[in-house]
């Protein structure tokens, strides 16, 4: 497992459309996959990362608007863990 080693996410959420084509989406949208990535990741903690990086990527439309809500998306999903 990766899980020990893993210091940074890049957060984000699309959908693979055909080969090589994705389409961005909020990162509301994504909201039970990455409850799930977020709790398996704090479930394992280590000595070795006391500190891990989320990153926002691939924002939709490359909106700062976009950004902005998916920033607080994120941040709701950090206070709830």
């Amino acid at each position: 497992t990766l899980l020990p080693r893993t210091a940074h996410l890049h957060v984000f959420h699309w959908e693979q459309k055909t080969p090589g084509a994705t389409e961005r989406f909020p990162l509301v949208r994504g909201e039970t996959a990455w409850e799930n990535y977020l709790a398996l990741l704090t479930a394992h903690t280590t000595e070795n990362i006391p500190i891990r990086w989320l990153c926002l990527e691939f924002v939709a439309e490359d909106s700062p608007a976009n950004l902005s809500a998916d920033a607080a998306t994120l941040k709701r999903w950090l206070s709830e863990i």
